[in-house]
Parts: structure tokens; sequence; C-alpha cells
């Protein structure tokens, strides 16, 4: 049995208040230091996320060199088996029970915090996907079985309130002024509250982010900033007018399909939940707000009027 820890809550004013990214547990990496601007933001739920977006962000950040800072909301804690959290402060107990949850056996059996791995995972793959800079982990708690199914109220209810997430959300927009903010399907692809919540919390931030009536308090630190463009994620029996096919298998710096190529071969790299080496050849989005007008249809660009 490999030694655990028991894992405690981080109090979550220290999650919000501080508006900075929690350092990733047993992490050494060669990140660089965060932009004063981004290019694109991308908020998800959970490390693994991602992949529904096919090859986006290996098609920005290596075909396109942009600027991408990535937002978790969660840990992933509950999906490595372990169904709460560890901080800096807690003590080693040996008679935690964890009888009743999955085993992963690839999560290494000295892991100083094992309810932390799959951030290294997430780590690895933005890393293998050319993003610079360090992911954003505010450690909202991770939990499954949340209902009702296919609604954000379920998460932000046990995250503290729609204004607790989306709060955090604006603060990063404000922090890192992107141009561009994707996130998941507004039904959360598979229906998870915690993923809905996700897409929730961007949408709305980004609509009052550039407000500064909104959040006011946070203007000591940021100022106001309005993203010109937000997408989101077509997932499964959604329907738009008018909706962005995006294809990842275009010619990258010379190489067919490298965006492709670099999605799958990160996506093995959360070997905790058992990733295949696969990534959809194209992917869908839609356009939800605008400040530089509408997209041309199937235009494969999503800083189309952004120069």
């Amino acid at each position: 049995m490999p030694r655990l820890f028991r894992c405690l809550s981080l109090p979550a004013s220290l999650i919000i208040s501080t508006f900075t990214s929690i350092a990733i547990a047993q992490s050494s990496d060669s990140f660089e230091a965060y932009p004063d601007k981004a290019d694109m933001m991308i908020v998800v739920a959970h490390p693994d996320d991602e992949s529904t977006f096919g090859g986006l962000i290996p098609n920005y950040a290596v075909c396109h060199d942009k600027k991408i800072v990535f937002v978790c909301l969660t840990s992933g804690e509950w999906g490595n088996g372990l169904p709460h959290h560890a901080n800096a402060s807690d003590t080693p107990d040996y008679s935690y029970d964890d009888s009743d949850y999955p085993r992963f056996e690839k999560i290494p059996s000295d892991a100083l915090y094992p309810c932390y791995y799959r951030e290294l995972e997430l780590a690895k793959v933005l890393m293998m996907m050319g993003v610079k800079t360090r992911p954003i982990m505010p450690r909202f708690t991770d939990k499954s079985n949340l209902q009702p199914w296919g609604s954000p109220d379920a998460a932000f209810d046990f995250w503290g309130g729609e204004e607790k997430v989306v709060g955090f959300v604006v603060s990063q927009i404000r922090r890192f002024k992107p141009d561009v903010v994707v996130s998941m399907a507004r039904n959360g692809y598979n229906g998870n509250p915690q993923h809905a919540a996700a897409s929730r919390s961007a949408v709305l931030a980004s609509e009052v982010a550039g407000n500064p009536e909104k959040f006011k308090d946070q203007l000591h630190e940021f100022s106001a900033w309005q993203p010109k463009k937000v997408y989101l994620h077509v997932g499964p029996g959604e329907s738009y007018d008018i909706v962005h096919s995006h294809s990842w298998d275009l010619a990258c710096k010379g190489d067919e399909g490298r965006a492709r190529i670099l999605a799958a071969r990160a996506n093995v790299l959360h070997e905790s939940q058992e990733m295949k080496e696969e990534c959809e050849s194209s992917t869908d989005f839609v356009l939800l707000q605008s400040a530089v007008g509408p997209d041309i249809v199937d235009k494969d660009d999503l800083f189309e009027n952004i120069r």
C-alpha cells in the first residue's frame, strides 16, 4: 500500500483573495514567467478537459506562437482515487482507508501529495502542446456525482456560489488581458456540472471583466479588461445557427497535422486517467461574444478580425 496523506481543503479565502496560481506540487519544470498580456485564455474544470478541444492548444501555441494562459478550476483530485485535498501543513496519516476508491498504479508511491498528482500531469501535457506558462490552479474542490446533471448550479453551490467562481475568473482576465477566451461546451460536453460551471463562469466573467463597476475590490491590483472574442466548444447534442469547424490537420511550420499529433501525444501524459494517444481531426466552436464583428463561416481562425 503506497504511503498516503490525509487531505484537507485549502481555505476559500486563500484561494480567492490572492488571485495568483498555487504552485504545482512536486513539479520541476522550465515554464516561463507569466506574460503581462496573453493572446488566449482557456478555462476548464479539470486536468484532461483540454482534450475536448482537439488540437486547439498546440495549433495556437506552436503553429501561431500565441501566448496562452490555461485556467483549470479544480485539480481533478477525485479522478485519481483520492477524494480530498492536501496542503503543506498536512502530516502523514497511514490509517487512511481508501479501499472504496480506485487506485491507479501509475501514481508514484512516493508522491508527496497524491491528491495533486494530476496537476503535474497537466503541466506535462501543456508543455508538450507548447504552452510556455504554468497552469493557473485555484484548487476549487473536485467532486463526483453532483446533481442535477447538465446544470452548473450544483457545482457553483459546492464551490461557494456563482459570484465567487466568476470573480476568480474575472481576476484572471484582468490580470492577463487575453484577446480571446475559450471554454467548454455550455452543456458541459457530457453533462458534468463542474464542466458546465467552468463554461458559464468564463462567459459571465468575460461579460463583466471590462466593467469597472463590477468586482471593484480587484481594481487596486488589476485594471478592467474586455476580451475581444469568446468561444465555446460545441458539445454533443448542441445546436447553433453558425458553428465554426476548425481543422487540426493543417500544415504547421512545414509539418502536416502537427497540432493534431502534439495533442494526441499529450493526451497519454494523463497517465492516471489512462488516456489514449488520439485527437479529433477537427473540433467545432461557437463564437458567443465578439467586440470585433462576426467570423466568416468555417473560417479556420479564432483570431479573425484581431490584429
